[in-house]
């Protein structure tokens, strides 16, 4: 048992790996928040803990969820609301795209995001 404890490298109530968990956590939080505040002057924009409410000047609110390891994991979209005009199928047809670009792994950021919604709308 006890050298089953040794091969076991880190363990999870060692002090260092709490240490490191935090300081990750501590940066992905800093670097969520960074990128909320340039994306806050440019949209109308609303945190309500891991969901990112966005409404885009094309007339399209963004809902996206955004983990706690951020950085790290790619905001995924939850939903595409259109107002002024938008037709429902449209926005599926966006949020279909989204969800592709999103499985290649090229959104991997809140603003990447954003910009190819806003980009898939003017298609």
């Amino acid at each position: 048992m006890i050298k089953l404890i040794k091969d076991e490298g880190v363990r999870r109530n060692d002090p260092s790996f709490v240490l490191r968990e935090l300081r990750c956590f501590s940066q992905g939080y800093i670097a969520l928040m960074k990128e909320l505040s340039d994306l806050k002057s440019k949209y109308p924009l609303t945190r309500v803990n891991n969901e990112i409410v966005v409404t885009l000047p094309e007339g399209i609110v963004v809902t996206l969820f955004v983990d706690n390891d951020y950085p790290r994991s790619s905001p995924r979209l939850l939903t595409l609301d259109g107002f002024n005009g938008w037709k429902q199928r449209d926005m599926e047809r966006v949020k279909a795209r989204c969800a592709d670009e999103i499985e290649k792994e090229t959104l991997k950021t809140i603003k990447d995001t954003l910009s190819f919604v806003s980009g898939a709308i003017s298609l």
